[in-house]
């Protein structure tokens, strides 16, 4: 499967790939690389696991965070997302929350999205 490395286009120009909307990505914490987090989408063959979080980026700057919460029943927050310029990374917060995701796109393909988190 074609992997897009996504570091020389961000050089060339600060553009997210149009694949990366409106699907909801699901943490896959098993193959984590390094300082890397792996999301794939819901037709992948997860492991079992007690709960995983997710995100959703919509085109319009919408941002959904799926997380199972305290009691293991799924819950859905929304908020927004920006493309930070500087870094070409994507930095989302959750309404009425302090809570904040920033982190920029190493690579990702039709199932696979590898993000490392900016601090």
């Amino acid at each position: 499967m074609f992997f897009i490395s996504l570091a020389f286009l961000f050089w060339y120009q600060c553009e997210l790939p149009p694949k990366l909307y409106d699907k909801k990505w699901i943490y896959s914490y098993e193959e984590n690389i390094k300082d890397c987090e792996v999301y794939r989408t819901a037709d992948y063959n997860f492991p079992i696991s007690r709960g995983r979080n997710a995100f959703l980026l919509s085109a319009d700057g919408t941002f959904f965070y799926f997380d199972s919460g305290m009691t293991d029943k799924g819950r859905k927050s929304v908020g927004t997302w920006e493309l930070v310029e500087r870094d070409c990374s994507i930095r989302a917060t959750i309404e009425n929350s302090n809570t904040i995701f920033h982190f920029a796109v190493v690579g990702i393909n039709n199932s696979k999205l590898v993000v490392k988190r900016q601090r």
